[in-house]
């Protein structure tokens, strides 16, 4: 089994639905890939359409509770501003434990990207 598959199930296994010891019926990890140009949102290896995405984490929060783990799974070649809309949906569901990792597909590897702090403007030239 490879490395990447098993961070991944230790991630599952760590969520706190798992911990609880119930089940849950929604999923709080998301996966962010590109295919054929096109930003893909997958959970639970199904496609989510990118305007279901708002539902399905209300949903989350309405089952599990405002303080569940979202964990954001995304391919390095997705832009930055893709994974800000998305950390942007999921709070507005009311979610704010959100982990992101970006993750190489060739080698395999992924890193915990950390956002801290307000965004700051840049000042004009």
């Amino acid at each position: 089994m490879s490395r990447f598959i098993k961070v991944i199930l230790i991630l599952m296994l760590v969520s706190p639905s798992t911990v609880s010891g119930k089940e849950s019926s929604i999923d709080g990890t998301i996966m962010v890939e590109i295919k054929n140009g096109i930003i893909t949102y997958n959970i639970r290896k199904r496609q989510v359409p990118s305007e279901a995405l708002l539902d399905h984490f209300g949903r989350l929060v309405m089952v599990e509770g405002s303080e569940s783990l979202v964990t954001i799974i995304f391919e390095e070649k997705v832009p930055l501003k893709a994974i800000l809309n998305l950390r942007g949906i999921i709070q507005k569901a009311g979610l704010e434990n959100i982990k992101q990792y970006a993750y190489d597909p060739y080698t395999r590897k992924m890193v915990e990207i950390l956002f801290k702090g307000a965004a700051v403007p840049l000042p004009n030239e």
